[in-house]
């Protein structure tokens, strides 16, 4: 199988440069129209652009592969689990989908308007000057008719390839960063559920009725610190999956980012860094400090998934009761988790735009005051 991708791999990079060569030798050896020849640069550049993202997939095929499993494991929302979450992340992958099908709609306007063109003026496969989707120029004779019918199909199956593979890449970093924010409102629902599942299974499973109170207070502690303990790997998880893939696609969002990219980037990039902010903030509101759970807190927001069912099944007394508050220890590690949640969590490529969009910025206060 790592074969079959690595021969398709290299089969889609010698179409795209079957697609580019052609074009680019058209633009140095002829003499044409000015917009024509913007034309074809403009259609050279673009596919220099894909055939190096293709390069670069194609080089990363190892990376690729464990980054599909890291997502699998630890960035995957179970729909089964959180509906509704599942639901708000393929409604923030949208927009890419649209631009997605978007350029798919441009790829085949532009190979089929030559088709339309040929059948419109009442050319045949015998004519002598038959065009191509682009101005090309070939080391065969391309107007005889198998020769003709052939390259035409090449260059609809390769430029379709091309759009795809440019998609994909698109599609992958909206996948990413979408459930990335979509596990983030999991780990702020379980911070959330904190101390009335502990609670619950400290009644259910850890109350020894022939023990002091203060060795029974001491069992919920260590339940209070063991859930802690478990938030904190979940959220360590979230970061060192956002560094590996920043650091896969920081190559390809720093030199070869497009239009598509740079959406997801700002748009599905704010919304990781405000669901990264508001961990501190659902961490200080988990009643870690004891008695009854206010009625405006965020456990009363949450969706209906399966862990917030299962603690209305096992303890449905959980919002009317007085909790008994956290240990010094407890305390301690939770001061130190929100100190570390108040740093905003956001791809690499994010300093790229925001360095970008403040020297615009100071690009164009220059100007104004210059004029």
């Amino acid at each position: 199988m790592n074969k079959l991708y690595t021969m398709w791999s290299w089969f889609g990079i010698c179409g795209v440069v079957y697609l580019l060569l052609p074009g680019m030798a058209y633009t140095i050896l002829n003499n044409m129209a000015l917009v024509d020849r913007v034309q074809n640069v403009c259609v050279s550049l673009t596919t220099s652009m894909i055939l190096l993202r293709m390069c670069h997939m194609c080089y990363s095929l190892q990376r690729i592969r464990k980054l599909l499993l890291l997502f699998g494991e630890k960035i995957w929302v179970r729909q089964q689990s959180y509906p509704f979450i599942y639901q708000q992340c393929i409604t923030r992958m949208k927009p890419a989908l649209y631009m997605g099908l978007c350029l798919f709609s441009m790829a085949l306007a532009y190979l089929f308007i030559p088709i339309g063109f040929f059948i419109s003026t009442g050319q045949t496969l015998e004519s002598p000057d038959k065009r191509f989707a682009y101005l090309v120029s070939l080391p065969y004779d391309a107007q005889k008719p198998l020769n003709y019918i052939l390259t035409s199909i090449g260059i609809f199956v390769f430029a379709l390839m091309a759009a795809t593979q440019s998609y994909a890449i698109d599609a992958m970093l909206s996948f990413f960063v979408s459930f990335l924010c979509g596990q983030y409102e999991v780990l702020h629902g379980r911070i959330d559920r904190l101390i009335p599942e502990c609670h619950a299974k400290w009644l259910k499973e850890r109350v020894d009725r022939n023990a002091t109170i203060g060795r029974n207070l001491k069992l919920l502690q260590d339940l209070y610190e063991e859930r802690l303990q478990q938030l904190i790997i979940h959220h360590n998880h979230l970061i060192s999956g956002k560094d590996s893939y920043g650091d896969f696609a920081r190559f390809l969002l720093y030199v070869l980012a497009v239009t598509g990219q740079l959406f997801v980037i700002c748009n599905l990039g704010n919304t990781l860094i405000f669901r990264s902010q508001e961990t501190a903030e659902h961490l200080f509101n988990c009643n870690w400090e004891g008695g009854r759970i206010s009625r405006y807190a965020m456990i009363f927001k949450q969706s209906d998934n399966e862990e917030f069912n299962a603690l209305n099944e096992a303890f449905p007394m959980w919002p009317y009761i007085r909790y008994n508050p956290s240990g010094k220890r407890f305390q301690q590690k939770l001061n130190f988790m929100i100190m570390r949640c108040q740093r905003p969590v956001r791809l690499s490529a994010m300093n790229y735009a925001t360095l970008s969009l403040e020297t615009f910025g100071r690009v164009s206060g220059m100007t104004r005051l210059h004029f």
